[in-house]
Formats: structure tokens, C-alpha cells, sequence
């Protein structure tokens, strides 16, 4: 029973990260960092080496589906505010467009749109 809920909880870390959407690359990297420590734990407690080589090629299949994820998405940048702006502008600024303005407050923890008094905002660079 405990080698089929090893096996289990580690098919399910997979299965979340594959399933998983990501909007930055390092969001890709956490749960990159995620996976590999419950594999790695998950090897540990192995006794049989056919269970060991099959945990390791599942974390190998995992990885890879990681890295080509995170070849095509943006990375958290920060971008200099010279003075004291508003978030539209900001967002139309990086982005081209209004579209992003929610996720552009959510990411700063932005809380009065009218008034961006920081050196900096974190945003998307793609």
C-alpha cells in the first residue's frame, strides 16, 4: 500500500504541473523547483529499482514538458517609473493595451490606480 501511494502522489505532482497554466516563467521555475523536490523525496523512500527508474523517468518526461513551457512565456521584469504615474497609462505603456490593467495591480499590489508613486512596477515582459 505504501509503494501504490508513493507511486500515486508522485503520477499526481505530474499530473498538476502538466495541467497547470502558467503565465510567467517563473511561475514555470517554482513549480519546476515544486516537482523536483517531491520526486526527489518520492525516490528516497523507494526500494525497488524498477520504481526508482520509473519515478526518475517521469520526473525526466515532467521536466522536459517544463522547459519547453518556459521557452515560450514571458519573465517577471521590472519596469522604472521616472515619476509619479497612473496605472492605465502604465499598462498601455508595456503592453499596448488595457487589457493586462488587472493583472498589472494584482502583481504590484496596487491598490490606488490613480497614483503609482514607486521606482518600479513588475510586469510581463512579453
Amino acid at each position: 500500500i505504501q509503494r501504490a501511494s508513493l507511486m500515486f502522489a508522485a503520477v499526481m505532482a505530474a499530473r498538476s504541473a502538466m495541467d497547470a497554466t502558467y503565465e510567467s516563467a517563473d511561475e514555470v521555475h517554482a513549480m519546476r523547483e515544486k516537482i523536483s523536490t517531491v520526486f526527489e523525496n518520492a525516490m528516497e523512500k523507494v526500494t525497488e529499482q524498477s520504481d526508482y527508474t520509473a519515478l526518475a523517468n517521469l520526473a525526466a518526461v515532467v521536466d522536459q514538458y517544463l522547459r519547453e513551457i518556459v521557452a515560450n512565456l514571458a519573465v517577471i521584469v521590472d519596469y522604472p517609473l521616472a515619476t509619479t504615474r497612473d496605472a492605465l497609462s502604465v499598462c498601455y505603456d508595456c503592453y499596448g493595451s488595457l487589457a493586462r490593467i488587472q493583472d498589472l495591480l494584482n502583481r504590484n499590489s496596487i491598490f490606488d490606480p490613480i497614483t503609482i508613486t514607486r521606482e518600479f512596477v513588475k510586469v510581463l515582459s512579453k
